[in-house]
């Protein structure tokens, strides 16, 4: 029954019977029967999947931990995955790219989120307009997530690169999944004219190392941070 009530809605958009099986197959999978999600749930699912181009398995997952992770009703996951949609228009960036990034990092969201999710969309956000993905935001985070370990970066960093970073800030800042805001506090000293430039081979792999990251992941959040400034969280969070 789920599966015919989806496809009633779905198949104005050009959304076949077999995509609504497949995608039911899919869920029942994760969830364990049909009984377990409802036609509501098949409908978003199916209709992102194809809206996005995003794979079953991604989307599956990604609705399991808004759902049954989270606890969030489908009219909040609605909401959730609107706010990600408007966020990335208003600043420029593909929708798909973005989607298709939260999508595929369920256990950096399920580490970090805040109650509402806005965290997550802010820095997948921003982190699309830097030309990395959640992939880099993760790994940064991570890095200072644990006090011995931003003490250890924060103290490399300053004394190689010349940064003035506080180390308890930086780790406050992971704590709390102020991901955009860890962002600001380290691109903001690294991008300086001529901070990246002026080191070595050596320097620069130190920098990449102690938030990481790859040199040419830094090399770009450094570059686009310097193009766009402030203005970038300042795109996002009026949307």
């Amino acid at each position: 029954k789920a599966t015919f009530t989806a496809y009633s809605r779905l198949a104005q958009f050009g959304v076949s019977l077999e995509q609504v099986n497949n995608m039911a197959s899919a869920l029942v999978s994760e969830f364990g029967s049909l009984d377990d999600f409802s036609s509501g749930l098949l409908y978003d699912a199916t209709k992102w999947s194809k809206a996005f181009n995003i794979a079953e398995s991604d989307m599956v997952g990604f609705l399991d931990l808004l759902t049954r992770g989270l606890g969030k009703t489908n009219k909040q996951t609605n909401e959730f995955v609107n706010t990600l949609v408007r966020k990335a228009r208003g600043a420029g960036v593909s929708v798909n790219h973005v989607m298709q990034d939260v999508s595929k990092h369920t256990s950096f969201i399920a580490m970090y989120t805040d109650r509402s999710g806005k965290n997550i969309a802010r820095a997948a956000v921003y982190a699309k307009r830097l030309g990395v993905s959640l992939s880099e935001v993760e790994s940064i985070s991570n890095r200072f997530l644990e006090l011995d370990s931003a003490l250890e970066s924060t103290m490399e960093l300053n004394l190689v690169v010349g940064t003035k970073f506080n180390a308890m800030t930086l780790h406050r800042l992971a704590m709390t999944g102020d991901l955009v805001g860890l962002q600001d506090e380290l691109l903001s000293q690294f991008s300086i004219q001529g901070v990246w430039e002026s080191k070595n081979a050596l320097q620069r792999k130190i920098m990449a190392e102690q938030l990481g990251v790859s040199a040419d992941s830094l090399a770009k959040m450094v570059y686009q941070y310097r193009k766009y400034g402030t203005m970038l969280d300042k795109d996002i969070e009026k949307n």
